[in-house]
């Protein structure tokens, strides 16, 4: 199932935590591809961003058609964002290929081109102590 989104400002796609991640697309409503990496080879498109925490620790490198991001020490929120901006209806499909520490974000693009830290929304991806894979949506 495709899920659909709707922004009004110019946004970037942030892929959140500790997570494998094979991103097929992002897509205009009507179909226009707005995204798309196989991450056969790691390009320039895609950046780091620390959300939350000190901004060290964190790394991300592809393999296998997959991006790879990792971070170190608690209570950090690390992401690869790519450099793209669009706006308006769009749905993205993305794979995780686990349940626990990932996600993807909306994040605002400053005046200057970078991501403002400050103010983004995601859908984060994690499980909890007793094995069970919790939700949660944060806006900040």
């Amino acid at each position: 199932m495709k899920n659909k989104f709707s922004y009004s400002t110019g946004i970037l796609v942030l892929i959140l935590m500790r997570v494998l991640l094979p991103l097929s697309s992002v897509n205009a409503e009507n179909g226009t591809i707005l995204i798309e990496d196989s991450f056969d080879t790691l390009s320039g498109d895609w950046q780091p961003v620390y959300l939350e925490g000190s901004s060290s620790g964190g790394s991300y490198s592809v393999s296998s058609g997959q991006l790879n991001v990792s971070v170190t020490g608690p209570d950090k929120i690390y992401a690869v964002y790519n450099t793209t901006p669009f706006t308006g209806h769009f749905y993205a499909e993305v794979e995780f290929t686990n349940d626990d520490h990932c996600g993807l974000a909306l994040i605002r693009k400053q005046s200057n081109g970078q991501p403002d830290t400050n103010n983004f929304t995601s859908i984060r991806v994690s499980t909890n102590g007793s094995g069970k894979v919790v939700v949660a949506v944060r806006d900040r």
